[in-house]
């Protein structure tokens, strides 16, 4: 989870007693989030939130999306996400995080 992954990047970041260099960490993975967006849950900074359960509209992508969003949010607070995104020459993405209310 992020917490975890920002308590692994703490350490594998700070100085070394050897004066090593310290690792230069370039991305994380987690499928923690398709997990639980399989039982109606969505990753918050909090914990888990299961209020997408017993609905029928919500669908596995959308759950996703949502926990996405709020995992760049913790990354964000903590000053991890980067500044920019790296995008391919000539394809234009623009990504709009999903709102509580698309669940």
């Amino acid at each position: 989870s992020p917490p975890k992954q920002l308590d692994a990047i703490r350490q594998l970041t700070r100085p070394t007693l050897t004066d090593e260099p310290p690792a230069d960490i370039v991305g994380v993975d987690w499928n923690g989030l398709h997990r639980g967006a399989q039982f109606g849950e969505f990753w918050t900074a909090d914990g888990w939130d299961d209020s997408g359960r017993d609905t029928d509209h919500v669908t596995v992508r959308k759950t996703v999306r949502h926990s996405l969003a709020r995992v760049r949010e913790f990354w964000r607070t903590h000053g991890i996400w980067p500044e920019t995104t790296p995008q391919v020459e000539g394809l234009d993405v623009e990504y709009e995080g999903p709102s509580p209310a698309d669940l």
